[in-house]
């Protein structure tokens, strides 16, 4: 009885009792469901936490409080921009001064998480980032670089997500994601789920047949796509352009920091292409190694349709291949059949190694806005 009234103890401590019905994830016993007004209201009547700013054009709400017993805790609150039901808390701990207190407060944390019988452990990363790394004494610049990468992630049985990472404002984040409200999960709704008719073909929009890209499905709206890739990749936004239906991002893939482009359709901006541009090169040796190397890792995994390595004159000759990349007078491209969409690698005009994902879906979405049939998938950003 002891025992069962410990774990008890635990559960409501963490906020992580169960809903009714357990339909929705909880958040400090409050079901991550309705809107944000009445989310967010809860949150303040039952729990004391108090609201310190409403954006609900962006569809977020910023709280303060106490949680896991620290106080002065930052609570970020948003919603899905489609159906306006809350479906994501973000927490952040208190802000810590040094590598050792704050990896020993996520260690905590995680612990804590693993003892609790509604959660099961997923997956877990630790790993510094070229030029730091643990042990060299800068560790805390690291994080602060963005260059430090320690989370784990959780699930529960109703597919829900938590998620316990250190970010790179030197304070432990705790991320709850709501599955029944996720943008990213929400089937049979007119943007996302169901079958929709494309091209006089059926295309379905279930999520078990997206694209994958970083883990995450390709499907939804870019905005919450986006979001993900920050809530879950460590990525960051760096500029939204919604007159190009694009967000550029930075981040970190196959361990490089890289430039992201999410693209989505032009009236429902839902995703349909993710271009990354790995770091810039300056010589012709060191761009063609590494535009071979990840094809020889993308054969490796997936299928090769098409690939072409050849200069147009006058850069076919020895010592001006420079030039002719950044003329586009380089044609270094492999295309690879993947599950969900394809993929495309090149050597682009910017000396950069270029991979594009696109999703069959969101594609046929594309080109059934566009009503011509068109696809954009060679062109540089």
């Amino acid at each position: 009885m002891k025992k069962i009234l410990s774990i008890l103890a635990i559960l409501m401590a963490f906020g992580a009792m169960p809903a009714v019905a357990a339909s929705h994830m909880s958040f400090m016993g409050v079901p991550i469901n309705g809107s944000l007004s009445s989310f967010c209201g809860k949150l303040v009547s039952q729990k004391g936490l108090k609201i310190e700013e409403r954006d609900n054009e962006r569809g977020v709400y910023t709280l303060s409080g106490k949680f896991l017993g620290y106080d002065n805790c930052e609570f970020y609150v948003f919603d899905n921009d489609n159906t306006d039901q809350v479906y994501s808390v973000q927490v952040y701990l208190p802000a810590c001064s040094s590598w050792s207190s704050i990896k020993r407060q996520y260690n905590k944390v995680v612990s804590d998480y693993r003892k609790l019988p509604l959660y099961k452990y997923d997956a877990s990363e630790t790993s510094f980032e070229a030029p730091y790394r643990e042990g060299d004494g800068d560790e805390v610049a690291a994080v602060k670089s963005d260059k430090v990468t320690y989370f784990t992630r959780f699930v529960t049985s109703g597919k829900d997500q938590l998620i316990v990472a250190i970010s790179k404002f030197m304070q432990v984040k705790i991320s709850f994601f709501d599955y029944a409200n996720d943008p990213d999960y929400q089937t049979g709704s007119s943007s996302v789920g169901g079958t929709s008719s494309v091209g006089g073909t059926s295309s379905s929009a279930s999520m078990s047949d997206a694209m994958i890209f970083m883990g995450i499905p390709m499907r939804g709206n870019i905005n919450s796509f986006a979001q993900r890739l920050v809530n879950e990749k460590g990525c960051r936004i760096v500029r939204t352009s919604p007159e190009n239906h694009s967000i550029s991002m930075r981040g970190t893939f196959t361990g490089k920091d890289c430039e992201i482009y999410v693209f989505g359709t032009e009236q429902g901006d839902q995703v349909w292409k993710v271009t990354v541009y790995l770091p810039e090169q300056s010589g012709w040796s060191g761009i063609k190694a590494e535009y071979f190397k990840y094809k020889a890792e993308y054969d490796r995994k997936y299928r090769l349709t098409d690939s072409y390595d050849y200069f147009d004159s006058p850069y076919d000759s020895r010592g001006s291949e420079v030039d002719g990349v950044k003329e586009d007078k380089c044609h270094y491209l492999s295309f690879y059949d993947a599950d969900g969409g394809n993929i495309m690698l090149k050597i682009s005009k910017y000396m950069q190694v270029q991979i594009s994902y696109e999703d069959t879906y969101g594609l046929g979405l594309k080109e059934a806005e566009e009503g011509n049939g068109s696809s954009s998938g060679m062109s540089d950003i």
